[in-house]
């Protein structure tokens, strides 16, 4: 067999390759808009700049941790079911934080809570 024609008959961008690229593209730029807006509601509500920090820190404290964690793990699992199944995680989790903020109410520990949620699919 010609390897030459094995590399020809494998494309790259396939119609999966493409939909899962701009999805994640779009997911990155959303999860960082919403995790913006979510640092100025902390910030917003809580009035305190030490409280502020902590959540910046347990947002991001989760992507330094995980990936040495979850990369060998996900190995085992189709890439594809992963990054659908994390999208609609944190989707919902969105969607849940959108009827919390509807309601007015404001605990700080379950935004602590979410920021380790969503840092941890973030960084996933």
């Amino acid at each position: 067999m010609n390897p030459e024609g094995e590399l020809n008959k494998r494309k790259l961008w396939t119609r999966d390759f493409t939909i899962l690229t701009l999805g994640t593209v779009i997911s990155i730029c959303g999860n960082s808009l919403a995790g913006f807006a979510i640092n100025l509601i902390v910030l917003d509500y809580s009035n305190s700049v030490f409280l502020f920090i902590l959540y910046l820190v347990f947002f991001n404290l989760p992507k330094i941790v995980v990936p040495m964690i979850a990369g060998p793990f996900l190995d085992s699992f189709s890439r594809r079911k992963a990054i659908y199944t994390l999208d609609f995680i944190s989707a919902a989790l969105y969607l849940s934080l959108f009827f919390v903020l509807g309601t007015g109410f404001f605990n700080y520990f379950f935004y602590l809570a979410l920021s380790i949620a969503l840092g941890t699919i973030d960084c996933i």
